[in-house]
């Protein structure tokens, strides 16, 4: 293992890379003219001291000159960094298909750039939109749609690079309409996604059927091998299971094998990734090791490798884990076969700086990240942690051994996982005991399954102790995850909070291995930052009190938050729908910290009167009317009426008893309905908040 400033001076590509995903950085959030170019001279500036340097070595101030390269390589890869990142914006582009749309109906020729995704009421493609009919002439365009389609057995059929034409309206995608909502519009556009459509069945037909040999042959072989799947294994959690860890497709997992799987910490089995190329560099390297022995035939081992874990990055689907994964593990067979020292930090910085270059924005992506740093993790800590116990039974140091990996990625990955996915499974340990040898034993038997198809008395044998094994897998992952307390959930951390945690790892190893004060000190330090941030953030939320009607179509749902507890009425086929609940509204309690989130609002000083229901929370009056509301003569004044579920109502009528000083109609309203209602709301001059035509209507009270 190196000393750590020996390992410093090694990693220069780790160098280059880290400034050139700066250079990213900077583009994403502060391009722009001026700064680009002011970033045209560290590079140009850079080529003349090169030239200089290479014109003569006796100049007078070359050890000045060594000094100023030292720093302006790294910034010019900074300067690399933000120009890949504006060239590879499509938007910018003046054959942006974008730039010739219409506001009604588009007529649009696409190519299929990735296989059909089924989802649950639709079918989910992305294409490349090569032509759109503008005054009546087709203009040749470029840049990628996202399209959804109605449940059609034709849209399985279509393959990459298949034309379809399109006539429909194209819609540009929407901002977050809830607080802290995830927002789908700036994940897509990190993908050069700007547009969506859903399309039903007689608004597209198919114009042109791939002659591309290699991609329609790659389709029919994934189809293959799919069909084997589904003949040989019969229960459909089972068969979910395979078909994801065997070929990258997560069609068929449920909602139920995700949380099992997430909840014991086993996730990254179901994405094809680094573990899975891994144990497939060593059997292909197993299976052909009789290549090295011979002089004459010793160049063919890598070969043979590398396209071998190119061709299973295709039929996967190409993640970026596993573009990753196969990446760094070509450099690393390419390495071994010249003999030569590897330094693995540079070949993942390698590996991420080719990938980059092609997809600069790849890099805003959680697999991405997620990947890289456990991987570093993996291969700096691993040794360290295994090396903290000795275990002389050779099953408990081969159980010792995986634990040591879980730990190291676990350690490298925590404020990443509690960034993005707000929980945190405290078991993950006892899981990949059982899961790296059970997806070991899955992958190898799945290759002999799919090598054997030919043969049905081997097929079903293999086929049968794969269901055995995935079941025996998927019973263990269930056990665990009812296990009490087996998710560490509710957790929120911000993005400054997430670096914080990072430098803290980084000093505390340093400080365990170098025994320093100053790392000591450094450590201490930035633990109280952290301490201090998270003490801000409780008073803040401790003082929240806030009125919020959130946007979900279709449904109502109103919440006070009081402190850490939102008080809530959400209508039931809502509280129902876990996905939609998840993205609308549980990214807002998971922000704010909520402790307690299932509070009615009944348990607040709650009355209803004569079908309005009124509620007093601090020195607000707030009442709500909705479906259940009769005509009455009451008389208010209010701060707030919230209007839900289209009640029976002459709104023009109703304002001139019930006086409040906002208006708010929220998503669960009858649209027609709305249209006679904000009529009346412009005459009558009132303050009125339609939350079907802007945002979550939220205010401090």
């Amino acid at each position: 293992m190196f000393k750590t400033e020996k390992l410093y001076n090694d990693i220069h590509l780790v160098k280059i890379t880290i400034a050139c995903i700066v250079g990213i950085l900077i583009a994403i959030y502060f391009q722009s003219f001026y700064l680009s170019i002011f970033l045209l001279f560290p590079p140009f500036i850079l080529v003349i001291l090169f030239m200089l340097k290479m014109i003569s070595t006796k100049l007078k101030y070359i050890y000045l000159l060594k000094k100023i390269l030292f720093y302006l390589v790294p910034l010019a890869f900074i300067c690399l960094g933000y120009f890949l990142s504006i060239c590879h914006t499509d938007i910018s582009n003046t054959k942006f298909y974008g730039n010739y749309l219409s506001r009604s109906e588009n007529y649009i020729e696409a190519k299929i750039k990735v296989a059909a995704q089924e989802k649950t009421n639709s079918y989910k493609v992305i294409v490349e939109v090569e032509k759109v009919k503008n005054n009546d002439t087709f203009i040749n365009t470029s840049g990628k749609l996202l399209l959804y389609f109605q449940k059609d057995s034709l849209v399985k059929e279509l393959k990459p690079n298949d034309k379809i034409f399109i006539k429909s309206k194209i819609n540009s995608l929407e901002k977050p309409k809830n607080p802290n909502e995830f927002d789908f519009k700036n994940y897509l556009q990190f993908q050069n996604i700007y547009y969506q459509t859903y399309l039903k069945s007689e608004n597209w037909s198919k114009s042109y059927s791939s002659k591309n040999k290699i991609t329609n042959t790659l389709f029919i072989v994934k189809q293959y091998l799919q069909k084997i799947i589904n003949e040989n294994i019969f229960d459909q959690n089972e068969r979910a299971v395979a078909s994801a860890l065997l070929l990258g497709n997560r069609t068929y997992l449920t909602e139920d094998i995700l949380r099992a799987f997430s909840s014991s910490g086993a996730t990254h089995i179901l994405a094809v990734s680094g573990l899975h190329v891994g144990l497939f560099y060593g059997i292909i390297s197993f299976l052909f090791s009789f290549l090295k022995k011979t002089r004459r035939f010793k160049f063919l081992h890598p070969v043979i490798i590398i396209l071998f874990i190119w061709f299973y990055v295709i039929l996967t689907g190409g993640s970026a884990s596993v573009v990753r994964a196969a990446t760094m593990f070509s450099f690393v067979a390419i390495g071994l076969s010249l003999s030569r020292y590897i330094n693995i930090y540079n070949i993942i910085a390698l590996s991420a700086l080719l990938i980059i270059v092609f997809n600069p924005f790849i890099i805003t992506e959680v697999g991405f990240q997620l990947s890289y740093f456990a991987v570093i993790g993996i291969i700096y800590l691993q040794q360290k942690i295994y090396r903290l116990l000795y275990i002389k039974n050779y099953l408990g140091d081969k159980i010792w051994a995986i634990t040591s990996v879980s730990l190291a990625a676990q350690i490298s990955t925590f404020p990443l996982i509690v960034l993005y996915f707000h929980q945190f499974p405290n078991f993950f340990w006892l899981s990949n005991i059982i899961v790296i040898p059970a997806a070991s034993i899955i992958l190898y038997s799945g290759i002999l399954m799919f090598i054997f198809s030919w043969n049905e008395t081997i097929l079903s044998f293999i086929g049968n102790i794969l269901s055995y094994i995935i079941k025996a897998l998927n019973f263990s992952l269930n056990w665990l995850e009812k296990i009490p307390n087996a998710v560490w959930d509710k957790l929120y951390i911000s993005y400054f909070q997430a670096v914080c945690l990072y430098i803290a790892i980084i000093l505390f190893v340093i400080c365990i291995e170098k025994r320093s004060k100053n790392f000591a000190f450094a450590f201490t330090i930035m633990l109280g930052v952290i301490i201090i941030s998270f003490n801000i953030k409780t008073n803040t939320i401790l003082n929240q009190n806030k009125l919020s009607v959130y946007h979900v179509p279709g449904h109502s749902a109103i919440e006070i938050i009081d402190g850490s507890k939102a008080y809530h009425k959400i209508d039931s086929s809502l509280l129902k729908n876990e996905n939609l609940l998840n993205f609308r509204i549980k990214h807002n309690w998971w922000e704010k910290q909520l402790v307690q989130q299932n509070f009615s609002f009944n348990e607040l000083n709650t009355i209803t009167r004569k079908g309005i229901e009124l509620l007093y929370y601090k020195d607000k009056k707030i009442a709500i009317i909705d479906d259940k509301y009769k005509s009455s003569n009451l008389n208010l004044d209010l701060d707030f009426l919230i209007i839900s579920n289209t009640p029976n109502m002459k709104f023009k009528a109703l304002s001139t008893k019930v006086k409040a000083k906002t208006y708010i109609f929220d998503t669960s309203n009858n649209k027609y309905k709305e249209k006679y209602w904000k009529q009346d709301c412009k005459e009558l001059k009132l303050n009125c908040y339609f939350v079907s035509d802007t945002i979550a209507f939220e205010i401090d009270l």
